[in-house]
C-alpha cells in the first residue's frame, strides 16, 4: 500500500486522486493485502510462501505494476521468503518480514530547508540522502557577475554506483530573495537522468550581469524518500583567475573555485591551456600565447573549465587579458590556514616565481611580502613588510609571528612585473591554562609558618616549558623569589613564609605565566574563637598494667572542618590509682593522684598533635587527658590500665 506521487518543489504538489494507489497513511507503507486466497481443507491451516523479487524495469508506463506508475524502484537488500499460515474462511492473518541487509539509516543530516538552505560545501562536492516522503535538500550558492556554472547530482545505490532504479532526482533554482512555496523561478530540470553518467541529473546556469545568491532544491520526482535514496552532488564553479593578465607569450595562471576534478579541461578563448595540477578548489594551468589564443593586446578572454566526462562547464567571462610584455608569474607554495598569537608559524608563507613560460623557476627575483589585517611580522626581516630574493628553485619564503587575533592577509608581489600571490590566515589566541594544585592553607592566627605553592601551565594541551612565572603575594606573606621558570612538566614552585596572619584575614600567592594567565593559592588566618579539637586515634584504650599505652592523636580544625596549622594546644594529664569497682553502698574510694603533667604543643601542617600518655610503669591506673585550644576548643578522655 503506497502513494504513487506526492509532488515536489520542482514540479509542484500532487493533484487529483489518480496520483494515489492504496493507502496514503504512512503507517501502511510497505504493507500488501491479498484478499480471498483459496485454500484446501476446511478445518486446518495452510502454509503459504511469499518471495520478494525486483520488478522487471520494462514494466513501466502503461505496463507498470502498482503501486508505481513509472519505472519501478530497485529494492534494497537481498530477496526474502516469507513463510506464513492461512486460516480458514472468515479469518485474517497478518505477517511481516524484516530485510536485514537493506539500507536502514534515514539520517539526512543538516541538508537545509527551503527558508534556510545550507551553504554548499566549499569543495563543491558532497553527498546526501532523500529519506522520508516529501523530503528535499536545499543548498545555497553565491555566484559573481559574468560567471556561468553547473550543478550535477547522481542517484547512487548502496554500493555507491550510479543508478536509475533508486531516487529520480530533479533540480530547481530560485533567487534567494524569491518567496518560498513557488515553482522554480530561475531554472529547473523537467525530468531526471539528463546527464551523461548513469543516474545523473544535470543543470547548466548561464552568467548574469550582477552577482546573485541562489537556493537550489534537490528532490525526488515522485516526492518519495527511502534509506537507499542516496546521492552525490557537485557544483562546478570557477570563481577567479590569478593573475588576471599574462604577457604575450602566455604564462602560469591559477583558477580557484569549486567542484574541480582531475582531467578537467581549461579553455582560454576556446583554446586549451596546459593544465599542471588539479584539486577540488584550484587548477593551475599554462595559458597559451596571445597569438595562439587569437587575442589582441586590448581584449579579454573568457576562461572556461570543462568536464568532458559529464559535460559540466563553468565560464568566467572576460577574465584574462594579454599584455604587450611577458612578465614573470608567481604562485603560492604554502601558507598556514591558522596561527596563534605570539607563536612563530610552523608553516612558512612561501611563493615561487616562474619565467614567462610558466614552468622555468626564476632565481634572484625580488619578492615583497606584506602582512595586512591582523598584525604580524616576518622572521626574514622582523617587520610587517619584507623584501626577499628567490633561491635557485625560484622560492621565497618566511615564517612569521602574528600579534593580534583576526584575519591576516599575506601578499607576495614579484617586483619586476607586479604578479602577486595571496593567502588568508586566521589568527587565534592559543589555549593557555594555568592551575594552582596547592590546596588552600588554614593557619592559626598569629602562627609563623613556611610552605610551598606550585602552579602548572599548559598551552594547547601540552606542558608549557621554559616560561617565565611572575610570583606575587598578599599582605603578611614573604616570597623566596619573585620570578621563576616552568620546568619540563610546565610546573614552577615558590617558597612562602609568614610571621603570622590576623584572624579572619585572607592572603593569596599568585603565579602568572605569559604575564596575563594566572592562578593562585590562598592562606586564611583563623581566629582562636573558631578553633575546635577532636581525637582522631588512641581513644578508648584499656590495657593491662604491664603494657604501654599508644599515643593519642588529636586534630585542631575550624568550624568548617579545615585543619589548622600552627595552633597551640595545652595538654593536661593526671594518673589516678586504680580503685576497682565502687561498693554497692556508700561512696567510691578516692583515688590518689600518682602523677600529673602539663604541656603545650603546636599543630603540624595537617593540624595534628601526638600526645604520649603519662604512665606509672606496672601500676594499675587511669590516665586522664584534657586538651584545650583557642578560646573554646576542649576535649577530654580517659585511658585505663587494669590489674
Amino acid at each position: 500500500m503506497h502513494q504513487q506521487f506526492y509532488g515536489n518543489p520542482v514540479m509542484g504538489p500532487a493533484e487529483g486522486p489518480a496520483q494515489s494507489s492504496g493507502a496514503v497513511d504512512p503507517v501502511w507503507a510497505g504493507w500488501y493485502w491479498m484478499q480471498r486466497v483459496p485454500i484446501d481443507g476446511i478445518f486446518g491451516w495452510e502454509t503459504i510462501y511469499v518471495r520478494s523479487q525486483p520488478i522487471n524495469p520494462l514494466y513501466s508506463g502503461e505496463y507498470a505494476i502498482a503501486p508505481y506508475p513509472g519505472a519501478p524502484i530497485v529494492p534494497s537488500g537481498a530477496p526474502v521468503t516469507l513463510v506464513g499460515g492461512l486460516a480458514p474462511a472468515g479469518h485474517t492473518v497478518y505477517e511481516s518480514v524484516n530485510i536485514i541487509d537493506a539500507a536502514s539509516s534515514c539520517n539526512t543530516g543538516n541538508d537545509g530547508q527551503e527558508n534556510a538552505p545550507v551553504t554548499a560545501d566549499p569543495s563543491g562536492l558532497w553527498s546526501g540522502l532523500l529519506c522520508s516522503n516529501n523530503h528535499t535538500s536545499w543548498v545555497s550558492m553565491s555566484v559573481k557577475a559574468g560567471h556561468s556554472w553547473s550543478v550535477e547530482t547522481t542517484a547512487v545505490d548502496e554500493a555507491g554506483m550510479g543508478s536509475t532504479g533508486k531516487a529520480r532526482i530533479l533540480l530547481g533554482v530560485w533567487n534567494a530573495a524569491d518567496p518560498t512555496g513557488t515553482l522554480p523561478t530561475m531554472a529547473a530540470t523537467p525530468s531526471p537522468f539528463n546527464g551523461r553518467i548513469v543516474g545523473m541529473t544535470q543543470m547548466h546556469m548561464d552568467a548574469t550581469s550582477s552577482a546573485q545568491t541562489y537556493r537550489i532544491a534537490i528532490a525526488d520526482q515522485r516526492g518519495h524518500g527511502r534509506p537507499d535514496f542516496a546521492y552525490t552532488a557537485r557544483l562546478l564553479y570557477a570563481d577567479a583567475i590569478s593573475p588576471a593578465q599574462v604577457g604575450a607569450s602566455g604564462g602560469r595562471v591559477t583558477i580557484t573555485g569549486q567542484g574541480f576534478r582531475n582531467g578537467n579541461v581549461v579553455n582560454i578563448n576556446g583554446v586549451a591551456a596546459r593544465v599542471l595540477s588539479w584539486s577540488p578548489t584550484q587548477i593551475v594551468a599554462i595559458a597559451p600565447t596571445r597569438s595562439a589564443a587569437h587575442m589582441t593586446a586590448t581584449g579579454s578572454a573568457d576562461v572556461a573549465v570543462v568536464d568532458a566526462s559529464t559535460g559540466g562547464t563553468t565560464v568566467i567571462q572576460a577574465a584574462l587579458s594579454y599584455g604587450g610584455v611577458s612578465v614573470n608569474s608567481i604562485v603560492l607554495v604554502s601558507a598556514p590556514t591558522q596561527v596563534e598569537t605570539g607563536i612563530v608559524s610552523t608553516v612558512p608563507f612561501a611563493v615561487r616565481v616562474f619565467a614567462t613560460d610558466g614552468v622555468t623557476p626564476v632565481a634572484g627575483a625580488t619578492v615583497k611580502m606584506i602582512a595586512t589585517g591582523a598584525a604580524a611580522t616576518f622572521a626574514g626581516c622582523g617587520l610587517a613588510t619584507c623584501t626577499l630574493t628567490t633561491d635557485a628553485s625560484g622560492l621565497a619564503q618566511s615564517v612569521f609571528t602574528a600579534t593580534n587575533t583576526g584575519t591576516l592577509t599575506l601578499t607576495a608581489t614579484e617586483q619586476s612585473g607586479g604578479a602577486s600571490a595571496q593567502a588568508t590566515v586566521s589568527v587565534v589566541d592559543p589555549v593557555r591554562i594555568v592551575i594552582a594544585p596547592t590546596a588552600p592553607l588554614y593557619l592559626a592566627a598569629g602562627a609563623a609558618a613556611s610552605w610551598t605553592v606550585a602552579v602548572g601551565a599548559t598551552q594547547d594541551g601540552l606542558a608549557a616549558t621554559g616560561q617565565t612565572v611572575a610570583w606575587t603575594a598578599g599582605s603578611g606573606l614573604n616570597l623566596a623569589l619573585i620570578s621563576g621558570v616552568t620546568d619540563a612538566n610546565g610546573a614552577a614552585v615558590v617558597r612562602v613564609s609568614t610571621a603570622g596572619l590576623s584572624g579572619g584575614t585572607q592572603a593569596v600567592v599568585q603565579g602568572c605565566v605569559w604575564a596575563t594567565v594566572c592562578a593562585g593559592s590562598s592562606v586564611f588566618g583563623v581566629d582562636p574563637s573558631q578553633w575546635t579539637v577532636a581525637v582522631t586515634s588512641g581513644a578508648g584504650q584499656s590495657l593491662q598494667a604491664s603494657l604501654t599505652l599508644l599515643p593519642v592523636v588529636l586534630q585542631v580544625s575550624d568550624f568548617a572542618g579545615h585543619a589548622l596549622q600552627g595552633a597551640t594546644v595545652t595538654v593536661y594529664q593526671t594518673v589516678d590509682a586504680w580503685e576497682g569497682v565502687c561498693p554497692a553502698r556508700g561512696r567510691c574510694a578516692a583515688a590518689p593522684v600518682l602523677a600529673s603533667s602539663q604541656k603545650t604543643l603546636t599543630t603540624d601542617a595537617n593540624g595534628t598533635i601526638s600526645v604520649t600518655p603519662l604512665e606509672v610503669a606496672g601500676v594499675p591506673s587511669v590516665v586522664n587527658i584534657a586538651v584545650v585550644t583557642g578560646t573554646q576548643g576542649f576535649t577530654s578522655l580517659s585511658l585505663t590500665k587494669t590489674p
